[in-house]
């Protein structure tokens, strides 16, 4: 190394092994150093000392230069020198602790860019690389300042007492504008805490704040003054969500403290957070300990494409301590292709009370993004002591669908090898770039229900998913209590029977009921309590969504309940409602799904690969009185019955032509709904579809009554197996009045 003293400065020129070359000037400190402009002219190249000078009012000041460095355009080449890049020091105005800063310019690029100068981290007498020319002036480094605490310095004052605000490190970009261009200065720096703040709330706030990152954007105004300047200030950190089972997929929320400042010079703070493609089941942590495997078996494997974080805290807290009051997660979540926007609450009862809640505030920001959030109310407390939390997600934008067996699936594994198809595959398809409201919604929460036998309360967990689109009117439902099983339905609303004509006898079949809807319970069945508490939530949004049950059905003894029966038993239903009166409940098995081909040759009784698999036992119709006028009918009563992959309904009806009525038995139509989905049944309608339709009449009963006439007759048509042999058999007689007690025809077991 070769040393040149020049104009009160050292010119530096190392050359190295290998023939690499460096130079740099450096400048004795005190009163034997040479001034700026002895430097601009060693320099050359137009510099001026205004260029390199980075004094800004109110940003920079104490101007120091410190060394000089040259990147030679060439080893050889000293006609033109490169670029260079001056150091110096120079003192950043953070309110309340002056900071010093080692900054560079560089001539290329025209910008400033350095380094907070701490005692801590300048230890570079310790590195393997360290270089005499690189380091500080002698004495300085025994002024550099400990880490400053900005706790009482401008805007850090507004912070929550949780939040780290010692100044750990820090490194600043500067680019100097003119009269016309404003100057913009960027400052990143660590904040760190020597205690970790501990949650001592009732709301869920598991985050580490033992560092954080600090930004700081400032931008001039044109006329040049500081005080019209634009700035922006965040603090930021990055959590690792975690599902604690591990059965999830997590990911990493990016959580940041936002500064306003108002019109008034009031400064706020906000803290918000984002994170993308995790399930539900990774916010473990931020769910209600009490409460946490019964949320996971409704929501935990729903897929988040994007989720946002928005809390609120206590203000008057002067504690170090993180007491959390409210929050709102929101996002996007996938059903297969179908997007719902979500939005989960949480919030304490002081806060719900005082109108303070993280989801108040996101319905006052953007009232349209967040239109269908309802935020917590008072109605909803349960306990003064105790948060309150609720989770509702509804149908965002229209896209291409799912089917409900893909819906199902996302909520419980496999549920769809359970459906049969006719359920299974009908699509939901939301209309396109239209405002679709509450078509779909989700909404789960707390549930109470009295304990058995007791006056005591059980809490429990509700989930209540519903799709009204178009044709499609499907609904699942969920009840969880703690050491009771858990409980679902599923349902779908059949569409409307097409009107039917060309039918023996009665001509048309007018529409037969007010709703039929077809259930599925895979396990347990629902007591007459749980109805009532599963519809005190469904009629909130819609009485149309409520749950109907026959008071009379098939197994509804409890023995461990007797006061509480069960009224919807396990299994697959269709249920009858007329004028807002369940009239029949059939429980039926219906033919399993396609399977998948099995790995082994099939044995010779195997039903082919890919095909369904009858029942083994067949159910019996369920019936259902009634009194309703349909057309010329008077029906008593309607049954069902599925078989063979039909639904066979059944009237019981009389015809009324004046004197003469006809009563038909057993006069039944058969849908072959294998080929249809329940949701639409339009197909009916088309005459060249006839293998979709049967009919069948067991008998008919005919009478004359004009007094003093009175002549009646029956006639049956029973269908009997014997062995292999299948008997078609009648039966009938007719009578008359007055003429003799009884006289006329009989048929009995005629065989044609």
């Amino acid at each position: 190394m070769v040393v040149l003293p020049v104009s009160g400065f050292l010119i530096n020129v190392k050359s190295r092994t290998g023939g690499s070359l460096s130079a740099s000037i450096t400048r004795p400190m005190g009163n034997l150093g040479g001034s700026l402009g002895d430097l601009v002219n060693i320099i050359g190249g137009g510099l001026t000392e205004s260029v390199f000078d980075p004094s800004e009012a109110g940003i920079f000041d104490g101007f120091e230069l410190w060394k000089v460095s040259m990147k030679p355009s060439g080893r050889s080449d000293f006609e033109s020198p490169g670029t260079f890049i001056i150091g110096m020091f120079v003192t950043l105005n953070l309110p309340g602790h002056p900071a010093t800063i080692g900054m560079t310019y560089d001539t290329a690029s025209n910008t400033f860019s350095g380094q907070l100068l701490l005692k801590s981290t300048y230890q570079d007498r310790l590195s393997p690389t360290y270089d005499e020319l690189e380091d500080l002036p002698r004495g300085m480094w025994m002024t550099l300042p400990d880490p400053p605490d900005l706790r009482n310095a401008g805007p850090f004052s507004a912070l929550p007492r949780f939040v780290p605000t010692k100044l750990d490190s820090a490194s600043i970009t500067y680019t100097k504008g003119s009269n016309e261009a404003p100057y913009e200065m960027s400052f990143s720096g660590s904040l760190i805490s020597d205690n970790a703040a501990q949650n001592s709330g009732k709301v869920p706030f598991p985050f580490d704040w033992s560092g954080m990152t600090l930004e700081y954007f400032r931008q001039g105004t044109s006329s040049g003054t500081g005080d019209d300047s634009v700035e922006t200030l965040s603090l930021s950190t990055t959590f690792e969500l975690d599902s604690i089972s591990g059965r999830f997929e997590s990911g990493t929320m990016d959580l940041k403290f936002i500064s306003t400042t108002d019109g008034n010079g009031v400064t706020s703070w906000s803290l918000g957070g984002s994170v993308q493609y995790i399930q539900l089941g990774a916010i473990a942590e931020f769910i209600d300990p009490r409460f946490k495997d019964g949320v996971f078996d409704v929501i935990g494997q729903l897929s988040l494409d994007a989720l946002e974080v928005l809390y609120t805290w206590d203000e008057t807290s002067s504690a170090d301590s993180a007491a959390a009051t409210s929050f709102l997660f929101s996002g996007t979540i996938g059903f297969g292709e179908l997007k719902l926007r979500f939005f989960y609450q949480y919030a304490s009862a002081d806060t719900i009370q005082s109108g303070k809640t993280a989801a108040s505030q996101a319905k006052a920001q953007d009232g349209e993004l967040n239109k269908n959030l309802k935020v917590l109310d008072e109605t909803e407390i349960v306990d003064d002591e105790e948060p309150t939390w609720r989770f509702d997600a509804y149908l965002d934008v229209g896209s291409a669908g799912a089917t409900i067996g893909m819906i199902a699936d996302s909520i419980v594994s496999d549920a769809s090898k359970s459906l049969p198809p006719f359920v299974r595959d009908i699509e939901i398809q939301p209309p396109m770039g239209s405002d679709s409201g509450h078509l779909v919604s989700l909404h789960t929460g707390k549930a109470t229900k009295k304990a058995n036998n007791s006056n005591t309360l059980d809490e429990g967990i509700i989930f209540l998913l519903n799709v009204s689109l178009s044709s499609v009117e499907f609904s699942f439902e969920q009840l969880s209590f703690p050491g009771s099983e858990t409980k679902r339905l599923l349902r779908v609303s059949v569409g409307k029977l097409p009107l039917l004509n060309n039918l023996p006898v009665v001509r048309e079949l007018p529409q037969p009921w007010s709703k039929l809807q077809y259930m599925w319970i895979p396990e347990g069945g629902f007591s007459r309590n749980e109805v009532a508490l599963l519809n005190e939530k469904l009629e909130i949004e819609s009485p149309e969504h409520r749950l109907f049950f026959k008071p009379a059905t098939r197994d509804a003894a409890d023995k461990d309940a007797p006061g509480d029966p069960t009224v919807l038993v396990q299994g697959h239903h269709f249920i009858v409602v007329v004028d807002n009166e369940a009239i029949l409940d059939h429980v039926f098995q219906p033919d399993v799904p396609l399977r998948e081909p099995p790995d082994a040759p099939d044995e010779p009784n195997e039903s082919p690969p890919g095909q369904p698999v009858s029942n083994a036992q067949e159910k019996p119709p369920a019936k259902g009185s009634m009194t309703k006028q349909l057309g010329i009918l008077d029906v008593s009563g309607l049954s069902l019955q599925y078989k063979n992959d039909h639904l066979y309904i059944f009237v019981d009806a009389t015809v009324k032509l004046g004197p003469i009525s006809f009563s038909l038995i057993g006069f039944g139509v058969g849908i072959n709904i294998s080929k249809l989905k329940l949701n639409d049944l339009s197909a009916l309608g088309d005459t060249s579809l006839t293998d979709l339709i049967d009919f069948q009449l067991h008998g008919m009963e005919v009478s004359f009554d004009n007094p003093p006439i009175l002549i009646a007759g029956c006639f049956y048509h029973d269908v009997i197996q014997r062995g292999d042999q299948t008997i078609d058999a009648y039966r009938g007689g007719i009578g008359e009045y007055p003429f003799q007690p009884f006289r006329g025809l009989i048929l009995s077991d005629v065989q044609p």
